[in-house]
């Protein structure tokens, strides 16, 4: 009896121990990113040009930061970098902030759209939610790590074994590959029989990825980093599918980003929606037919700078 109960006392402690360690290692490293992103806002300190950052998902990706270099040379030489990434978000985004603000760009050009301020639905469960319990019980924040241990626990382990990204990623865009995939064109008659889902946002006072871009813009202010903001393209059969109350949502968010900051508001969202570059209903082709997004992206930087 007192050897099961021996072996019963040391399972745990050693499952507590794991647990413990697990968490510290995670909370203390959550801030990682990946090789690729380091080791691109290390070499932005030496850029001597000014820097424009154009942020944001898979929908700033179709926006060629070498043909707006071009398009408003004539009012100096700017050095300007298209750092959108697929599927990212302001709660995702806020990992790179200390690194954005020391690399000191004069101007983000920072791209949002439904996506950006949604999320999963909450799905009530009899089982307690592990973050919550922890942020209870320590009563500290834990913004990160538990929301995506998966790429957490990845990126701790690239970076330790500096293991460095492969594929194609550019220069000037450094954090997505150039794909074929993005070069693809669907006629308007494809498009249209595409399905399309609603989304889920959470009114402004619950929702993290608001409260999450509001602390960027803040602390782009306080460094003196000008921001504007573009409401990214999107086709009118994928803003159909959103609800009324969604569309709402996102809308208040928005006017208050309006009232609270010091920041211009652009809405491209629908300018586009019946030319023929889209790939899908919510993005744009980086195919060189998709250049008028890339151009009126120019206007707008030539107009702030």
């Amino acid at each position: 009896m007192e050897k099961k109960s021996l072996i019963f006392l040391t399972i745990i402690v050693v499952l507590l121990f794991s647990f413990s360690f697990s968490i510290l290692f995670l909370y203390f490293s959550q801030d990682t990113i990946e090789i690729n992103k380091k080791f691109f806002y290390e070499q932005m300190l030496k850029e001597e040009k000014p820097k424009i950052f154009l942020i944001g998902s898979s929908h700033v990706m179709p926006i060629h930061p070498e043909k707006i270099e071009e398009f408003i040379s004539v009012n100096g030489e700017y050095a300007i970098f298209n750092i959108a990434e697929a599927a990212d978000s302001p709660k995702n985004r806020i990992r790179q902030l200390d690194h954005i603000i020391l690399s000191k760009p004069n101007l983000i050009v920072y791209g949002l759209g439904y996506h950006d301020f949604a999320q999963k639905p909450i799905i009530y469960s009899f089982l307690p939610n592990p973050k919550n319990m922890i942020e209870d019980i320590f009563s500290f924040n834990l913004p990160y790590f538990l929301d995506d241990p998966k790429f957490q626990t990845l990126s701790v382990i690239r970076n330790f074994l500096l293991i460095e990204e492969s594929g194609n990623f550019e220069e000037k865009t450094p954090f997505f590959e150039i794909k074929e995939y993005l070069f693809y064109i669907r006629s308007n008659e494809q498009l249209d029989q595409i399905k399309e889902k609603d989304l889920f946002i959470p009114i402004k006072e619950k929702n993290d990825n608001y409260d999450d871009f509001k602390t960027m813009i803040s602390s782009f202010n306080e460094n003196g980093i000008k921001i504007i903001i573009i409401l990214t393209p999107l086709r009118d059969v994928w803003v159909d599918e959103i609800s009324e109350q969604n569309k709402h949502n996102f809308d208040l968010i928005i006017d208050e980003i309006k009232q609270f900051s010091n920041v211009s508001i652009y809405s491209l969202m629908s300018n586009y929606t019946d030319q023929n570059f889209w790939r899908d209903n919510e993005h744009i082709t980086n195919d060189k037919s998709g250049l008028n997004y890339t151009n009126d992206v120019a206007k707008i930087i030539l107009k702030e700078i």
